[in-house]
């Protein structure tokens, strides 16, 4: 009898320690068509995994969208807020057009522009751990000429360092990184890499996610390393707009 009942509550134990383990969620939203969208896709997924697995955290809801103008669109954006607690860790990524009102950032989501603040305050009212969102907007024509170069990461990851990153004691992170091109410029945009933005903030989150144990790793790190990217690779574009804030104050 008391063997079973040390059974069952190890069972139980591991069950409600298992439910309570944060998860990384993730929404990509753009437009299918584009050139080299599986480089896109294949760094999302390696973001995921990797924020995941040195985290000790495990792969949430991953929701992908391959047309912001779908009529549903904006109910996925709803479901995927809506399922974020305040030990989680959210990634948003945004890659199709949009406007300016002002110097507030419209998305083109179903048929209707969303303002990026809507967004960024549904995320962050949730208090996750740590919030990721990129955003690239753009009346866009692709870039064919132009062959920019993405460094990649060689660090050896840590879960020490990764863990200081995502998780600051008693407070919420939020990373926020957009950019944006005038009509028939040049983009962020390769036709064989895929999303120089994306690419470049990947490359060097991962980087900080492996620094050396004796410096602490810093989202401000790696958002100066990716507006620096991409003002070196892209002509014309959007210098990016940054922002790192932690939450509560």
């Amino acid at each position: 009898m008391l063997k079973y009942i040390i059974s069952l509550s190890w069972i139980l134990f591991s069950f409600f320690s298992y439910s309570q383990q944060p998860q990384v969620h993730s929404i990509a939203i753009f437009i299918q068509s584009r050139p080299a969208i599986d480089k896109d896709k294949q760094a999302i997924d390696e973001m995921r995994k990797n924020i995941a697995r040195f985290t000790d955290s495990k792969l949430g809801k991953e929701y992908i969208i391959g047309n912001p103008a779908d009529a549903n669109t904006e109910k996925t954006i709803t479901d995927f807020c809506n399922i974020i607690t305040k030990d989680d860790i959210a990634m948003f990524y945004f890659s199709g057009t949009g406007k300016y009102k002002g110097d507030e950032l419209n998305m083109d989501i179903g048929g209707k522009e969303k303002p990026v603040k809507s967004v960024l305050d549904s995320i962050t009212k949730k208090i996750p751990k740590t919030a990721i969102v990129i955003i690239e907007c753009a009346l866009r024509e692709i870039e064919k000429d132009h062959d920019g170069q993405i460094k990649s990461h060689a660090n050896i990851i840590t879960k020490d360092n990764t863990k200081k990153l995502f998780f600051v004691k008693d407070k919420s992170q939020l990373v926020y990184i957009k950019a944006a091109s005038p009509p028939k410029q040049p983009i962020h945009r390769s036709a064989v890499l895929g999303s120089f933005l994306l690419q470049s903030f990947k490359n060097n989150m991962l980087d900080e996610m492996g620094i050396e144990e004796d410096v602490k790793p810093s989202w401000v790190v790696v958002l100066d390393k990716t507006k620096q990217d991409i003002s070196n690779i892209t002509r014309n574009g959007q210098t990016p707009v940054v922002k790192y804030e932690t939450y509560p104050k």
